[in-house]
Protein backbone atom coordinates (compact mmCIF):
# COMPACT_ATOMS: atom_id res chain seq x y z
CA UNK A 1 0.00 0.00 0.00
CA UNK A 2 1.28 3.63 -0.84
CA UNK A 3 0.13 6.08 0.60
CA UNK A 4 0.40 9.56 -1.68
CA UNK A 5 -1.06 13.51 -1.39
CA UNK A 6 -2.61 14.87 -4.94
CA UNK A 7 -2.85 17.91 -6.08
CA UNK A 8 -4.60 18.43 -9.01
CA UNK A 9 -6.38 20.84 -11.81
CA UNK A 10 -9.66 19.91 -14.27
CA UNK A 11 -9.53 21.94 -17.57
CA UNK A 12 -12.90 22.45 -18.77
CA UNK A 13 -14.34 23.25 -22.43
CA UNK A 14 -17.09 26.03 -23.08
CA UNK A 15 -20.06 23.55 -22.75
CA UNK A 16 -18.35 22.87 -18.87
CA UNK A 17 -16.69 19.40 -19.94
CA UNK A 18 -13.96 18.13 -18.58
CA UNK A 19 -10.99 17.78 -21.56
CA UNK A 20 -8.03 17.89 -19.38
CA UNK A 21 -6.59 16.94 -15.70
CA UNK A 22 -3.42 17.76 -14.78
CA UNK A 23 -1.51 17.14 -11.33
CA UNK A 24 1.38 15.61 -9.13
CA UNK A 25 1.51 13.24 -6.42
CA UNK A 26 4.04 12.57 -3.50
CA UNK A 27 4.39 9.74 -1.81
CA UNK A 28 3.46 9.80 1.48
CA UNK A 29 3.88 6.16 2.58
CA UNK A 30 6.58 6.76 5.04
CA UNK A 31 5.10 9.80 7.00
CA UNK A 32 1.78 7.60 7.36
CA UNK A 33 3.93 4.77 8.75
CA UNK A 34 5.59 6.60 10.92
CA UNK A 35 2.70 8.27 12.61
CA UNK A 36 0.97 4.72 12.55
CA UNK A 37 4.41 3.51 14.63
CA UNK A 38 4.37 6.38 17.05
CA UNK A 39 0.52 5.78 18.08
CA UNK A 40 1.11 2.18 18.05
CA UNK A 41 3.94 2.59 20.50
CA UNK A 42 1.63 5.22 22.93
CA UNK A 43 -1.27 3.16 23.38
CA UNK A 44 1.18 -0.53 24.27
CA UNK A 45 3.51 1.87 26.29
CA UNK A 46 2.85 0.75 30.39
CA UNK A 47 4.59 4.05 31.51
CA UNK A 48 2.51 7.04 31.08
CA UNK A 49 3.48 9.33 28.43
CA UNK A 50 2.04 13.01 28.52
CA UNK A 51 3.31 16.06 26.30
CA UNK A 52 2.70 19.57 26.61
CA UNK A 53 3.29 22.77 24.30
CA UNK A 54 4.96 25.20 25.39
CA UNK A 55 2.89 27.22 27.08
CA UNK A 56 2.59 23.56 29.45
CA UNK A 57 -0.70 23.08 28.35
CA UNK A 58 -1.08 18.92 27.78
CA UNK A 59 -1.31 17.97 23.91
CA UNK A 60 -1.38 14.54 23.56
CA UNK A 61 -0.96 11.55 25.97
CA UNK A 62 -1.30 7.71 25.79
CA UNK A 63 -3.70 5.47 27.63
CA UNK A 64 -1.53 4.54 30.44
CA UNK A 65 -1.24 7.95 31.42
CA UNK A 66 -4.56 8.60 31.42
CA UNK A 67 -4.96 5.03 34.11
CA UNK A 68 -1.62 6.27 35.92
CA UNK A 69 -3.36 9.62 36.96
CA UNK A 70 -6.79 8.16 37.21
CA UNK A 71 -8.23 10.67 34.71
CA UNK A 72 -10.43 10.35 31.57
CA UNK A 73 -9.11 11.45 28.30
CA UNK A 74 -11.59 14.56 28.48
CA UNK A 75 -9.81 15.62 31.92
CA UNK A 76 -6.41 15.44 30.73
CA UNK A 77 -6.54 17.21 27.81
CA UNK A 78 -5.62 20.72 27.95
CA UNK A 79 -4.93 20.83 31.45
CA UNK A 80 -1.86 22.12 32.98
CA UNK A 81 1.03 22.11 35.75
CA UNK A 82 -0.53 25.16 37.38
CA UNK A 83 -3.97 23.55 37.37
CA UNK A 84 -5.26 23.77 41.27
CA UNK A 85 -7.37 20.00 40.74
CA UNK A 86 -3.85 18.32 40.59
CA UNK A 87 -3.62 18.47 44.56
CA UNK A 88 0.70 17.46 44.30
CA UNK A 89 2.64 16.54 47.18
CA UNK A 90 6.39 16.40 47.96
CA UNK A 91 7.86 13.30 49.87
CA UNK A 92 7.63 15.03 52.74
CA UNK A 93 3.76 15.63 52.03
CA UNK A 94 4.57 19.50 51.49
CA UNK A 95 2.27 21.14 48.40
CA UNK A 96 4.18 20.91 45.43
CA UNK A 97 2.98 24.31 43.36
CA UNK A 98 2.82 23.83 39.68
CA UNK A 99 5.49 26.65 38.48
CA UNK A 100 8.24 23.91 40.36
CA UNK A 101 6.77 20.85 38.36
CA UNK A 102 9.14 18.96 36.56
CA UNK A 103 7.41 19.79 33.19
CA UNK A 104 6.94 23.24 34.14
CA UNK A 105 10.79 23.61 35.13
CA UNK A 106 12.05 21.97 31.62
CA UNK A 107 10.03 24.08 29.75
CA UNK A 108 11.55 27.31 31.76
CA UNK A 109 15.18 26.38 31.35
CA UNK A 110 15.26 23.40 28.33
CA UNK A 111 17.13 21.42 30.55
CA UNK A 112 15.85 17.43 31.42
CA UNK A 113 14.37 17.05 34.67
CA UNK A 114 14.88 13.24 36.28
CA UNK A 115 13.69 11.28 38.85
CA UNK A 116 11.49 13.66 40.50
CA UNK A 117 8.82 11.93 42.81
CA UNK A 118 5.43 13.70 43.07
CA UNK A 119 2.22 12.39 44.34
CA UNK A 120 -0.96 13.39 43.60
CA UNK A 121 -4.44 12.92 45.03
CA UNK A 122 -6.58 10.80 42.76
CA UNK A 123 -10.46 11.46 41.86
CA UNK A 124 -10.37 8.28 44.38
CA UNK A 125 -9.56 10.23 46.94
CA UNK A 126 -6.03 8.01 46.95
CA UNK A 127 -2.61 9.48 46.71
CA UNK A 128 -0.34 7.94 43.87
CA UNK A 129 3.26 8.20 44.13
CA UNK A 130 5.04 8.60 40.20
CA UNK A 131 8.74 8.94 38.99
CA UNK A 132 8.66 11.77 36.51
CA UNK A 133 10.90 12.52 33.82
CA UNK A 134 10.62 15.25 31.79
CA UNK A 135 12.77 15.96 28.61
CA UNK A 136 12.75 18.93 26.24
CA UNK A 137 10.93 18.05 22.86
Amino acid sequence: IKHVQGIGKVFKDHQNQPYLITGTCRDRTQEVENAESHQALMNTMNEGLVVQDSEGKIIEFNPAACEILGLTPDQLSGRTSYDPRWKAVREDGTHFPGEEHPSIRTLKSGKPSLGITMGLHLPSDQTRWIKINSLPF
